[in-house]
């Protein structure tokens, strides 16, 4: 074999294996791109979940203040009749 021939072969060889890491490089970059994109997913989803659920927690706590307040307006309405009652019972006492 001429040694024009051998570098030609090299040459070949060369650009072949430069193709091959071309070609791996491109399968790892289009990996780590579904990964990204995977992961990405991933997060929206759980921020999704997590947004309803903290929605669903304070609609809860909502509604329990709202509860609370109503039968503290029922207690204060209650402790007013009842001072009225005390004090129609003392006249009619006085009355007697």
């Amino acid at each position: 074999m001429s040694k024009e021939i051998k570098f030609e072969a090299s040459k070949s060889t060369a650009i072949a294996v430069l193709h091959d890491a071309r070609t791996e490089l491109r399968t790892a970059a289009d990996g780590g791109i579904e990964l990204a994109e995977k992961l990405t997913g991933g997060l929206f989803r759980f921020v999704r979940k997590l947004n309803q659920r903290l929605d669903e927690s304070s609609g809860k706590a909502l509604d329990s203040v709202e509860r609370a307040l109503l039968e503290s307006k029922k207690a204060r309405e209650a402790r007013r009749e009842a001072k009225k009652a005390a004090k129609q019972i003392k006249r009619a006492d006085k009355a007697a």
